[in-house]
């Protein structure tokens, strides 16, 4: 069992090694550390936020428990914008359910989010429910700040908990406080694992009755340990782009991600590949556990394709928009036909918003990274210690809950070479 969990483990470091240097964008299983580096790197994306009205909502901790009598404040994010709040029969109400990470305000506030222009023409409330022990959402907290997620409190961390509280909020919930509404009608939204949970709201008995609607968008609706056809979806994006602009693009991906496999394991190509990207620590074969800074390495390569695959097509953004995305990536290895792996390190330290990024570098340290995981509190007012909570709760969503979904290169097709194999 521990060979297969360190595949969330050098995910997870892969995305650490993001907020230490800002030329590798950082995705946690396809999704990105966003939640502060958007701001950071495009304070353009700011202006999408603060339309909103934040407000708190107070939860039942332990659905499942009936002596648990305890409640704390779930982070609630409203706009009114195109509601008219003297409808108070029913109304129309789309509830975005947040995920694996602190709710981010841009889900909304875009206008241009295609949800959004529904909102628009149909008048509708829009909130999104922050997902308990994420961003500023922990059933328990120590210091007014300081979240709790050690592992006996983590056994509140699960996607039916989590379904209980969409339940007890949409019973429960009054607009500015004190409006209870009559007959609303909700519809429910959510992408990914918030999309599982939007899926499986709508199947169950229990909560069906509850909302008139879903839409609920790449969405995993079973458990699977070795989630490999992730990584077929990225081939065929990859594949099919490169067929519509008559290019070789996949093939220089795929001649790349082999060279980058074989030379792992190499001692002259450990060498030319230090040298090449940077990495620190350096690749060396007498490293204690080799094999995990080996595909720690080849992890943090495959999670920058990996996002710039996801995002050129799925929650876009001001850096999407702008031109981080498949077309400027394969033009990238295109530039190098004869020579992949540059074209890889290209894309690697390709930093859309900084044509003279400075000294590159790769961040490689496997256990320095982990150990950022290892912590029982971390405090939300802090972006960063936010996004590595989220982190430990992700890993504990995988592995602790066995949802699984451990995205691997184990498929047949072999674009990515099984950089990251589940073994």
């Amino acid at each position: 069992m521990t060979s297969k969990l360190v595949v969330v483990f050098l995910l997870l470091a892969g995305s650490i090694a993001a907020v230490k240097s800002l030329h590798i964008p950082g995705f946690v299983n396809g999704k990105p550390l966003r939640y502060h580096l958007d701001g950071i790197r495009l304070p353009g994306n700011v202006a999408a936020d603060n339309c909103a009205n934040e407000t708190w909502f107070s939860q039942v901790v332990d659905h499942f428990d009936s002596s648990n009598k305890d409640m704390w404040n779930q982070r609630v994010q409203v706009n009114q914008k195109f509601f008219n709040a003297s409808i108070t029969d029913r109304p129309l109400i789309f509830l975005m359910i947040g995920g694996e990470g602190p709710a981010e305000q841009k889900w909304v506030c875009r206008e241009d989010y295609t949800y959004m222009k529904l909102a628009k023409y149909n008048k509708a409330l829009v909130i999104q429910l922050e997902h308990r022990f994420f961003g500023k959402s922990y059933p328990y907290v120590k210091n007014s700040t300081m979240g709790d997620m050690s592992t006996s409190t983590l056994r509140l961390l699960t996607s039916q908990q989590a379904l209980e509280d969409l339940a007890y909020f949409i019973k429960n919930y009054k607009f500015n406080g004190n409006i209870a509404f009559t007959n609303p009608r909700w519809i429910v939204f959510g992408g990914s694992y918030p999309g599982s949970l939007c899926a499986w709201f709508r199947a169950d008995p229990r909560y069906s009755n509850l909302t008139l609607g879903g839409i609920c968008s790449s969405a995993p609706l079973l458990p699977k340990l070795d989630f490999y056809e992730y990584a077929e979806v990225m081939e065929f994006a990859f594949k099919n782009w490169s067929a519509i602009q008559k290019t070789n693009c996949d093939q220089l991906i795929t001649q790349g991600f082999a060279q980058l496999r074989q030379n792992t394991y190499t001692d002259s190509g450990r060498a030319m590949l230090n040298s090449m990207f940077n990495i620190t620590p350096p690749l060396n074969a007498a490293m204690d556990n080799y094999d995990l800074y080996a595909t720690n390495f080849l992890a943090n390569i495959f999670n920058v394709f990996q996002g710039i695959d996801q995002y050129t097509f799925d929650g876009r953004d001001n850096i999407t928009i702008g031109g981080y995305n498949i077309d400027n990536l394969c033009k990238k290895m295109l530039a190098s036909p004869s020579d992949p792996l540059t074209g890889i390190k290209n894309v690697v330290f390709w930093d859309p918003t900084n044509s003279n990024p400075g000294p590159q570098n790769l961040d490689n340290d496997y256990y320095g990274d982990v150990s950022l995981f290892n912590q029982s509190y971390y405090d939300y007012s802090n972006y960063g210690a936010a996004d590595i909570a989220a982190g430990r709760g992700w890993m504990w969503l995988c592995c602790g809950m066995a949802l699984g979904w451990l995205q691997t290169t184990d498929n047949s097709n072999g674009m990515f070479n099984r950089a990251v194999n589940l073994k």
